[in-house]
């Protein structure tokens, strides 16, 4: 996957946003509180594995920025 490179009034900016579903909350709890170089890990661990099959899905949207010192957003 690739990441979007923006120029915003002259300075590059580097938005990465991955759509990442996992399985439980508690899961989701250590993406949230882990650093980004871990949610990253997850995040390639988890793209790998097949579509769980039930509707407890939990979508996280990771919106990172290198501009704003790894300003996350979570939805």
């Amino acid at each position: 996957m690739g990441w979007p490179h923006q120029n915003v009034d002259g300075q590059d900016s580097v938005k990465k946003v991955v759509s990442l579903r996992v399985k439980c909350s508690s899961v989701a709890l250590e993406l949230i509180d882990a650093h980004y170089a871990k949610i990253w890990e997850l995040v390639q661990i988890y793209s790998n594995l097949p579509a769980p099959q039930n509707s407890d899905l939990i979508w996280i949207h990771l919106i990172h920025s290198v501009s704003t010192n790894h300003l996350c957003q979570y939805s």
